[in-house]
Parts: structure tokens; sequence; C-alpha cells
């Protein structure tokens, strides 16, 4: 007699008793973007580099034996 079962009481609604699983995903993917990100930004670094490389060894700055070794170098 003394019991609410509406929508807003505990153990009802949309998730029931799995309330607590929003917040863990909303950081779960927070923190995902965050370690995409820093990964991107590294990965673009390599890509500057090795590019440089490339622009070096077309203008005939650097020997083919060269561009080889930093090549390996940067991968």
């Amino acid at each position: 007699m003394g019991y609410c079962y509406g929508l807003n009481s505990y153990g009802s609604g949309l998730l029931g008793s799995y309330w607590w699983i929003m917040p863990l995903l909303f950081w779960g993917l927070i923190i995902t973007g965050v370690v995409f990100f820093i990964r991107s930004q590294k990965n673009r670094g390599s890509r500057e580099a090795l590019s440089i490389l490339k622009h070096e060894y077309a203008l005939g700055n650097i020997s083919r034996e060269e561009f080889i070794t930093r090549k390996k170098d940067l991968q």
C-alpha cells in the first residue's frame, strides 16, 4: 500500500537498476577520444618528417643511400 512504482521510482525507468552504466560509458568515450587524438598527433609528426625527407631527396640534397637510411630510422 505505501509503495509507488512510477517512472521515477528506484529500479524502474529506462535503464532500471543499470543506471550506473551511463557514467561509465560517458567517461569511457571521453578517455578513448583523448587517446585517439594523442595517437593521431604522434603519427602526424612522423608523416611530416617523412614528407620533409622525401622533399630533400627530390631536390637532390641527399643521396639515395642516405635517404634509405634516414627513412628506416623514421619508421
